[in-house]
């Protein structure tokens, strides 16, 4: 099971839901792995060792070298822009991952300004989703899961 945006477990109201889901997960043999960004990751230990209990390994995921950014352009073809700094900035799998995004839509490469704009505006429209108590939608919907998990009779991974 994957967690993306980890650092948003500390969010949960009822932090002991989630503890017993972990536990279940843990009991029954599942691989976890949570995700989330660099300045997180000392707020994530702590959760692990000091609320949950639990060993973890970390895995960092590097930056792509620009020879290699070059190879998946090649390889999977799609133009890399020209601009120095959006393509330093695309060496991270996560700009990358949203250039790409843009590219498939547009089959065309932006400026560095356009890309920022383009994550700017798309943050902007996630935050105003988040003004709606994405929050509590996200709990109440981890609460459904963890129900349907417990109520299952099927463990198997």
């Amino acid at each position: 099971i994957v967690i993306d945006s980890a650092e948003k477990l500390s969010d949960i109201e009822h932090q002991e839901v989630f503890q017993e889901f972990l536990a279940i997960l843990l009991n029954k043999n599942w691989k976890i792995i949570f995700t989330t960004r660099h300045s997180y990751i000392d707020d994530l230990k702590f959760q692990f060792i000091g609320i949950y209990n639990l060993s973890f390994q970390l895995i960092n995921i590097e930056n792509l070298k620009v020879e290699e950014l070059s190879e998946l352009s090649k390889k999977y073809s799609f133009n890399l822009p020209d601009n120095e700094r959006l393509l330093e900035l695309l060496r991270n799998p996560f700009y990358l991952n949203e250039y790409l995004k843009y590219y498939e839509s547009s089959n065309s490469t932006m400026s560095y300004c356009d890309f920022k704009e383009f994550l700017w505006n798309k943050q902007i429209a996630r935050s105003s989703y988040r003004k709606n108590n994405i929050h509590i939608k996200r709990e109440e919907c981890f609460l459904k899961i963890a129900k349907t998990v417990l109520n299952s009779s099927k463990w198997e991974q």
